[in-house]
C-alpha cells in the first residue's frame, strides 16, 4: 500500500480538540470493541505518526506509569 496521499492529507488537516461529544462517542466504542481490538486499531491509525502506540497485551512492552 501507498500510504503517501494519507500522510500527507494529515499533515494538511488542520487539528481541533476532540468535542465532548466525540470523546463520549469513542469511550463507547472503545468499550463495546474491547481493549485488545481498541489498542490494535489504535496503532495502525498512529502508525507514521509521533504518537505513542498503546502497549499490546502479550508483547511484553509496558506503558511507564505516570506519578
Amino acid at each position: 500500500m501507498n500510504y503517501a496521499p494519507a500522510q500527507e492529507r494529515r499533515k494538511q488537516a488542520k487539528t481541533e480538540p476532540a468535542t465532548e461529544a466525540q470523546v463520549k462517542y469513542l469511550t463507547m466504542l472503545a468499550e463495546k470493541v474491547g481493549k485488545e481490538r481498541f489498542d490494535a486499531e489504535f496503532a495502525k491509525v498512529v502508525k507514521g505518526s509521533d504518537i505513542e502506540p498503546r502497549a499490546l497485551p502479550g508483547s511484553g512492552a509496558r506503558r511507564p506509569r505516570s506519578g
